[in-house]
């Protein structure tokens, strides 16, 4: 069954995190905040497909004339992106699937316009390539792809990541991803050949409230940290194991006869059980939400002597 004509074709999938490394059997690619979608382009028309098998052009009509921009008939892997792709621009991403008039639609694709960023081919010319080694394929890529308009090829590099990754993150972006240079495309699986590396970001954040739930191995802690007025400012919710240390230390903080914050809580905040703020939790994120909130966050671990009235609102750029 042809992959092509059947829109059968799925993405490979990333198959473990780690840190950043050199090695001569990797090249390692710039990973971009976007959707990840394949692209059939056929010379006369485009369909893009995102990795829930959901149409996509009806939402991003300016990356309709993709195939002007790819040599015969093809099936491509990429994310697509609205600003540089960096952690700050998923948010236009999301802007973009949250618009359903279709004048709305047209207005964003003028101000916001998105970007295909090809990263992989899976079929060429009626025939499938998934099973040549990824550098075969990025031969592939970069002879039928002319970037230009709205259509960019992922840039990367061989061998040095560690070099690679601090320029990466030195300029706010997200991550890279590191790819064996022999590896073949696996539809749809999640393959270790392909290695995830991210920047993350830290700070530190009042424990304001429990989210508790008894049937659930985890708690949400409810975040602040304190305005310039002194007030708390409402951050988020990171989950917390019941098994840990730092959950009793929690449990034992005396009860706050309040919510502290002066704004609206989102729905699943609305049962918390409110301490009083003393204790202060180090977090791991991916980037700050245009709401100035936490985007993926993690807990890492109390702060032992922190202080909590010295945890101040960090506003980021973007706001």
């Amino acid at each position: 069954m042809d992959i092509f004509d059947n829109h059968l074709a799925k993405p490979m999938l990333i198959g473990r995190d780690e840190g950043p490394f050199d090695s001569p059997d990797y090249l390692f690619e710039l990973k971009v905040d976007g959707e990840r979608s394949l692209a059939y382009v056929d010379g006369a028309s485009t369909v893009l497909i995102n990795r829930h098998g959901r149409h996509i052009l009806p939402n991003f009509p300016e990356l309709a004339g993709l195939h002007d921009r790819v040599d015969g008939k093809c099936i491509l892997d990429g994310e697509l992106v609205v600003g540089s792709g960096s952690k700050d621009d998923f948010e236009g991403i999301k802007s973009r699937w949250a618009t359903k008039h279709p004048l709305a639609i047209q207005r964003l694709s003028r101000e916001k316009p998105a970007t295909y960023v090809a990263v992989d081919i899976l079929y060429q010319d009626g025939r499938q390539v998934t099973d040549e080694p990824l550098d075969r394929r990025r031969e592939r890529l970069l002879s039928v792809v002319h970037e230009g308009g709205r259509v960019a090829v992922s840039r990367a590099v061989n061998e040095r990541g560690v070099d690679f990754f601090e320029i990466v993150k030195q300029q706010g972006m997200e991550g890279i991803i590191g790819k064996r240079r022999d590896s073949v495309y696996r539809m749809g699986k999640r393959t270790k050949d392909w290695v995830k590396i991210k920047h993350w970001l830290e700070d530190e954040f009042v424990v304001c409230g429990v989210v508790d739930n008894a049937k659930a191995a985890v708690v949400s802690l409810v975040l602040g940290q304190y305005r310039a007025d002194g007030v708390l400012a409402y951050k988020g919710r990171v989950t917390l194991g019941r098994d840990r240390d730092e959950y009793r230390a929690i449990k034992r903080l005396p009860r706050a006869a309040r919510n502290p914050f002066d704004v609206a809580l989102p729905p699943g905040s609305a049962g918390a059980t409110w301490v009083t703020p003393r204790l202060v939790a180090r977090v791991g994120f991916m980037a700050w939400t245009t709401g100035n909130k936490l985007r993926q966050p993690f807990f890492v671990g109390l702060v032992p002597g922190a202080k909590a009235k010295a945890v101040v609102e960090h506003v980021p750029a973007l706001v």
